[in-house]
């Protein structure tokens, strides 16, 4: 509610996925964040489809330059 921000979460229970929103009442834009709780008590961020590619590419090229500054 601070930051303006909505949460969504997502959690599994024998009925299956199940998600709870906590919607903050406000005047301006919004942003959305979704998370999943797993059994475990961790959380894991959601992300559209359309943004896993990108992040996947994001995360090939950040470990390339890891690998090739700390190992060659």
């Amino acid at each position: 509610m601070l930051f303006n921000i909505d949460l969504r979460l997502y959690y599994a229970t024998d009925e299956g996925l199940m998600t709870q929103e906590f919607i903050f009442p406000s005047y301006k834009a919004k942003r959305q964040l979704r998370l999943y709780a797993t059994p475990g008590g961790f959380f894991d961020v959601v992300y559209d489809k359309n943004f896993i590619k990108s992040a996947g590419i994001c995360q090939s090229l950040i470990l390339d330059v890891f690998f090739l500054d700390y190992f060659l």
